[in-house]
């Protein structure tokens, strides 16, 4: 259940398990990367004793990227 939640509010997993799905694998098996990567940064939590920091670019993925990279052209 963690993942799935995952899947839908962490912006790293969110962008892998999109892209996984993307380029045709199942959702199941996407699903399954996802939590991997989750298990893995709680891992790194613990280890290195500092607050979780998304390494992906939260912007473009809540306005949709085609629109981010049209108002990225403009500026």
């Amino acid at each position: 259940m963690a993942t799935v939640t995952a899947t839908r509010y962490n912006p790293d997993i969110k962008a892998q398990y999109e892209r996984l799905t993307g380029k045709g694998k199942s959702k199941m098996s996407a699903l399954g990367a996802a939590m991997r990567k989750l298990v893995q940064i709680c891992y790194g939590v613990i280890k290195n004793q500092q607050p979780y920091q998304p390494q992906v670019a939260v912007y473009p993925l809540v306005i949709g990227v085609e629109r981010w990279y049209l108002l990225a052209r403009r500026t």
